[in-house]
């Protein structure tokens, strides 16, 4: 029996660095919100609970704020992917990040739980840094 290697035309992994890196997520934790009319009795029998036992302010609920647990969680999440990207050339002090940049924009849509969600994630991400963040809409 006979074998031959085949060479492949993808290069190998000691030849590739992380230069991007892109991350797409829902929003963190949030309370539901009420449907169009604001009738929660359509969908249930029990009685919606109000927004002090989500832990939120009647105007946090209102323009619809993540959780404190959400607020918690978020930088969280952003820390955890810190840490997978630490060793990458994403952070290489030549062209990458370097570490810790003075200002960074990161995108998100205009909703108030999605722009929440971009800051935290990425408060937690350079948690160690003094960075401004800044969460660009469109």
């Amino acid at each position: 029996s006979s074998s031959s290697s085949s060479s492949s035309s993808s290069p190998s992994s000691s030849s590739m660095s992380l230069s991007h890196l892109v991350y797409m997520s829902r929003h963190g934790v949030r309370s539901p919100y009420p449907p169009v009319g604001g009738n929660f009795s359509l969908y249930s029998r029990k009685p919606f609970p109000s927004p002090s036992d989500w832990g939120m302010t009647q105007e946090a609920y209102d323009k619809q704020y993540l959780t404190g647990h959400g607020e918690k969680l978020v930088p969280l999440m952003g820390r955890f992917w810190r840490e997978n990207y630490q060793n990458t050339a994403l952070f290489d002090q030549g062209e990458g990040l370097g570490g810790c940049p003075t200002t960074l924009t990161v995108f998100a849509d205009n909703s108030t739980r999605d722009v929440q969600t971009a800051k935290l994630f990425m408060q937690g991400f350079l948690h160690d840094c003094d960075t401004e963040i800044i969460v660009a809409t469109s």
